[in-house]
């Protein structure tokens, strides 16, 4: 399963066969990514591959992860007193001797001798990691053997039998046995060797390593003598002891770190060689990715995104360190050299709109979607039993049942105030009458009081009289 920009997974590629590639932005090293990376389940011995922009351990946190190397590449590694440990495990343990029966000597009447312990297995090797962090705090990196196994203890001798006082004077008395002797512990074993750790940096603080080889393996202890047998005669001499193993012969070989600081262009190019062209790659479509987001998101007048743009050209500045010939991540970066948006236009351009095109669209899409929309109705009317119908048609009918009492207080609230319309047309319908009963009295007495000029100068009536309509 091949690993893309949104998550990691097992990678089996030309360029790395069996790797576990885990690429983010930012990555916790916590018990969640220990759990990932077991239900991932990468066989062993397969290269875990962690790389993002900031990885940051919980606190405290020790990720284990013996039996597999260990590549971490970030710009910012925060080890926040936590640790990575590849260290190897612990060679087995002998196993301890068996111990004597009662049973030996002459008379069948002895401790018989405890068995040997078991030697010990070596320890088992530990594995190489390897940080690339330009800067790196507070973090320890564990490469050691494992512990050689100790030897087993050495089995105890067994219990001589006791001695029988005889019944009568003519039957002879047996007597009790001697105890059986202790087995011999077994032998430890070396420790298993150590594994190299490489750090580059541009600037750390704190970072621990130990590639030591692992500690020789414990003795076995001797087996003790048995004892001797009491009763009749007795007690009898006990068995000695067995003799201790030996220690494993050295602890396991140690591997001296290799730590380095550069400059940051140096940095970044051991980077690219160290990931190669398939992960160098991805890591810029990465990030690419990661600035168009920002870059897409913009805002100035948002305090949260008003620096979106600077976090975008130094994403996409990254992108084509780790991979020059990234042609979309050097787009994107001349658009925002030159103060464009995203997609290629100033901020403060004007689009008018298609609207003929837009109508053509929609009346050639529409046919197409009520084709479908019907067929799914239909389908859903057709496939619905006869029950389902009927319950259907119940809840409507309790539907229109339930608004039956609010149409009719709104019918009632309408008739209301259509009544109320209704009385105060009336008064404004009398107020008119009376208005124009007062305007003819006065149109009246003008008529009678009319002014008349001198001959040849008659402009007859100032008022003249007006035809109306009766009163209503």
């Amino acid at each position: 399963m091949s690993s893309d920009v949104n998550g990691g997974a097992t990678v089996a590629t030309a360029a790395a066969v069996a790797d576990w590639f885990h690429l983010r932005d930012t990555i916790t090293v916590d018990g969640a990514l220990a759990a990932e990376l077991h239900a991932e389940g990468p066989p062993p011995g397969a290269r875990l591959v962690l790389v993002a922009r900031e990885i940051t351990h919980a606190p405290g946190y020790v990720l284990s992860v013996p039996g597999y190397p260990v590549l971490l590449v970030a710009e910012t590694y925060r080890g926040n007193g936590g640790a990575v440990d590849t260290t190897g495990p612990a060679g087995p343990s002998g196993q301890p001797g068996t111990s004597g029966g009662s049973d030996q000597g002459p008379a069948g009447r002895d401790g018989g001798p405890g068995g040997p312990g078991g030697d010990g297995g070596p320890g088992g090797p530990a594995t190489p990691i390897t940080l690339l962090a330009a800067k790196s705090t507070d973090v320890a990196l564990i490469a050691r053997g494992g512990a050689g196994g100790p030897g087993g203890s050495g089995g105890p001798g067994g219990r001589g039998r006791d001695g029988v006082q005889p019944p009568t004077e003519e039957s002879p008395g047996l007597d009790p046995g001697t105890g059986g002797q202790g087995g011999d512990g077994g032998n430890g074993a070396i420790g298993g060797p150590g594994a190299q750790i490489r750090v580059r940096t541009v600037e750390r603080s704190g970072v621990r390593v130990d590639g030591s080889g692992g500690d020789p393996g414990h003795a076995g202890r001797a087996g003790q003598g048995g004892r001797g047998g009491g009763g009749w005669g007795g007690p009898a001499d006990p068995g000695t002891d067995g003799g201790a193993g030996r220690a494993g012969a050295a602890a396991g070989s140690s591997v001296a770190p290799d730590l380095r600081t550069d400059t940051a262009d140096a940095w970044w190019a051991m980077v690219r060689g160290e990931l190669g062209d398939v992960y160098a790659q991805a890591w810029a479509n990465y990030r690419t990715r990661v600035g168009e987001f920002l870059f897409r998101g913009y805002a100035a007048a948002l305090p949260d995104r008003a620096d979106n743009r600077f976090a975008a050209g130094r994403e996409f500045g990254r992108a084509l360190v780790l991979w020059p010939q990234h042609a979309h991540a050097a787009e994107l970066s001349l658009r925002l050299a030159h103060n464009l948006s995203p997609i290629g236009v100033p901020y403060d351009v004007d689009l008018v709109p298609d609207f003929p095109a837009q109508e053509k669209f929609v009346d050639s899409y529409g046919p197409l979607v009520l084709t479908s929309l019907i067929a799914a109705r239909d389908l859903l009317l057709f496939a619905m039993s006869e029950a389902d119908k009927i319950q259907l048609v119940n809840t409507q009918v309790a539907h229109l049942t339930d608004l039956r009492p609010i149409l009719g207080l709104e019918r009632d609230a309408a008739k209301a105030g259509l009544d109320h319309a209704r009385g105060r047309a009336e008064i404004i319908d009398k107020q008119m009458r009376e208005v124009e009963g007062q305007l003819t009295a006065v149109r009246d007495k003008m008529v009678r009081e009319r002014l008349e000029f001198p001959p040849g100068n008659s402009l007859g009536p100032l008022v003249v009289p007006q035809s109306r309509s009766p009163p209503r």
